[in-house]
Parts: C-alpha cells; sequence; structure tokens
C-alpha cells in the first residue's frame, strides 16, 4: 500500500510539472508544446492508475463495496470533466510562431491572445 501511494504521489507530480512548467517557464515553441502533450498524456494515465488502485481494494461490507462502485463512477465522471477542461487549456497554450531576425538576432512571435490577439516576441537562444 505504501508503495501504491509513493507512485500515486510520484507520478501526480510529475504529471502536474509537465502540465504547468510552460505555464511559469518560457520554453521554445516545440519543448512547450511537447511538455503540453507529455503533461495531458501522463495525467490520463494518472487518473487511470488511481482508479485501478482504488479498483482494487477489497471490502467484505456490501455496503462498502456498493460505496466503492460509487466512488469510482463519481471519480470517472470528475476526471473525464476534467481532461475536458485541460484539453482546452493545452489547445489554447500551444506556441507556434514564425521566426525572423533583426540585427543577426532571432525571434520568434507568438500569439497568446485567447480571443484577441496579444502577440509577444522571444528571442530564439542559440547555444
Amino acid at each position: 500500500m505504501r508503495k501504491n501511494i509513493r507512485n500515486i504521489i510520484i507520478f501526480g507530480l510529475v504529471s502536474v510539472f509537465l502540465f504547468f512548467s510552460p505555464m511559469f517557464i518560457t520554453w521554445i515553441p516545440i519543448v512547450n508544446n511537447i511538455f503540453l502533450g507529455l503533461g495531458f498524456i501522463s495525467f490520463i494515465f494518472f487518473e487511470i492508475y488511481l482508479i485501478k488502485i482504488i479498483s482494487k481494494l477489497e471490502f467484505t461490507n456490501k455496503y462498502f463495496r456498493i460505496l466503492k462502485y460509487i466512488v469510482i463512477g463519481c471519480l470517472v465522471i470528475v476526471f473525464l470533466l476534467f481532461q475536458y477542461i485541460l484539453f482546452f487549456l493545452s489547445l489554447f497554450s500551444g506556441k507556434n510562431g514564425p521566426s525572423f531576425s533583426y540585427n543577426q538576432d532571432n525571434y520568434y512571435y507568438v500569439n497568446e491572445g485567447f480571443i484577441n490577439p496579444v502577440y509577444v516576441i522571444y528571442k530564439k537562444m542559440v547555444h
């Protein structure tokens, strides 16, 4: 049981980092979009793993078994709703922008607006 709790915590933290790090760290567009996609997919696997762990719990009392199925059903509904919201968040957080040069420096611009266009210019770091 401790191993399952540890796995749930680690898996949850990794999926949260992958999904929400592009909001706080400025990545180049390809890395940003890869992190959003991996975060979305890892969160789906996290939800499946959590439901699998809960469904493996054994109860001898009939009412606890019924309660277990009710909890699993509610979790499935909440997770599907949350995935729907996360999908739209990741859809509008994607970065893609054509690059341009100015004074021998490379830049790209990104439309970060949701309804109204808001263009932000980032400098490409070349190492």
